[in-house]
């Protein structure tokens, strides 16, 4: 059965939009990798931890709204909506990232699970919340 050339433009779209997030997301997470365990060798983990993560945010914010997401205007309600979803998903991140590393005392570990929780969550908000077509 062939599909229809709309629907395969629909899913060819839905695919390097999903793309370009992961991708994004890559580079986002290394910030935050990085930061992360540079920091946590002079300052508390957590405090690492919450730093590293609003430096991936911030990689995050400008390559999604300028590649994913193709937004050409940026409003104050998008900034609004991208910064409460980042407030939430930070605290989300750190909350797992401190809970998986006292069960089990391994930053990856920690970082990974943290780090997971925050692309579902990220990628649902901005795709059906933030950036809403």
């Amino acid at each position: 059965m062939n599909t229809p050339s709309f629907a395969k433009k629909i899913d060819s779209a839905e695919n390097r939009e999903l793309a370009r997030f992961l991708i994004v997301g890559g580079a986002s997470v290394a910030t935050d990798l990085l930061g992360y365990f540079l920091l946590s060798l002079y300052i508390d983990y957590n405090v690492a931890k919450g730093i590293s993560f609003c430096l991936g945010s911030i990689v995050a914010y400008v390559l999604n709204n300028i590649w994913t997401f193709k937004v050409t205007k940026f409003t104050h309600v998008n900034v609004m909506k991208f910064s409460l979803l980042y407030i939430t998903t930070f605290l989300f991140n750190v909350a797992i990232n401190a809970l998986v590393f006292l069960a089990f005392e391994i930053k990856f570990l920690a970082f990974l699970f943290a780090t997971g929780v925050s692309a579902v969550l990220n990628y649902v908000g901005l795709k059906y919340w933030v950036f809403k077509k």
